[in-house]
């Protein structure tokens, strides 16, 4: 075992600092009420300053091997924290992948639910609006069945949410990220691809952001908070 490791596991005792304490009080009053307004006055402050400069090496010393052992203690420490941390962050780092890729498998999922069920509310909106068409027609008003193919030829899918699998059991941080596309259609102010200036664009604008050749897109992260 390591004299560091056998520190860490040992009662750090520090000495009683009371001895150099009441150094310090008694030679700092010696001198409190000295004022130098002579040469003999001037003498004596000498004096205490090379009695000063001593006294400094003798609380120095007196916290050394103190200062030595608690340093020691605190770099054990430290690497045991550490380890402890790397370990637990590893571990954290995984189940957020393992999180990401499920719940990005789900989002995958679920819009492709959505789209066929848009698409599907689409056909029967357009038969409904083709049935419309054809009893103008039988009723003599082919102005207005016109009006009626053409709305049903034109209307888009309807957007269709549907209930996410995914439990919402942490809250989320939003990211608002950017991929390129085509380059040829990106302005010249983002020609370089400036990544802090486009992720800073894309938080500013949000869903809004908007520029040829580069693609926005979000990216939701956990945050976790201690019980």
């Amino acid at each position: 075992m390591t004299h560091v490791a056998a520190l860490a596991q040992s009662t750090l005792v520090l000495r009683d600092s009371k001895p150099i304490d009441d150094r310090v009080t008694v030679s700092v009053a010696e001198t409190k009420g000295l004022r130098v307004t002579d040469a003999t006055s001037y003498a004596r402050a000498g004096e205490h300053l090379t009695g000063y400069a001593a006294l400094i090496k003798e609380v120095e010393a007196y916290f050394r091997d103190d200062k030595s052992r608690a340093y020691a203690l605190w770099q054990s420490q430290c690497k045991k924290e550490k380890a402890a941390l790397t370990v637990v962050e590893a571990e954290s780092l995984r189940l957020r992948g393992e999180r990401q890729t499920w719940k990005a498998e789900q989002d995958r999922v679920q819009h492709a639910r959505e789209r066929e069920a848009a698409l599907e509310a689409q056909k029967l909106e357009q038969a409904r609006l083709l049935a419309e068409a054809a009893l103008a027609e039988q009723q003599q008003q082919p102005e207005l069945a016109a009006t009626i193919v053409e709305e049903a030829l034109s209307a888009p899918a309807p957007v269709v949410v549907l209930p996410s699998s995914v439990p919402k059991d942490l809250p989320k941080r939003t990211l608002y990220k950017w991929r390129p596309i085509n380059d040829a259609l990106i302005p010249r102010e983002f020609l370089k691809r400036d990544d802090l200036k486009l992720n800073a664009y894309a938080a500013a604008m949000k869903g809004a952001a908007r520029v040829p050749g580069i693609e926005f897109y979000t990216e939701e992260i956990d945050i976790v908070r201690s019980a």
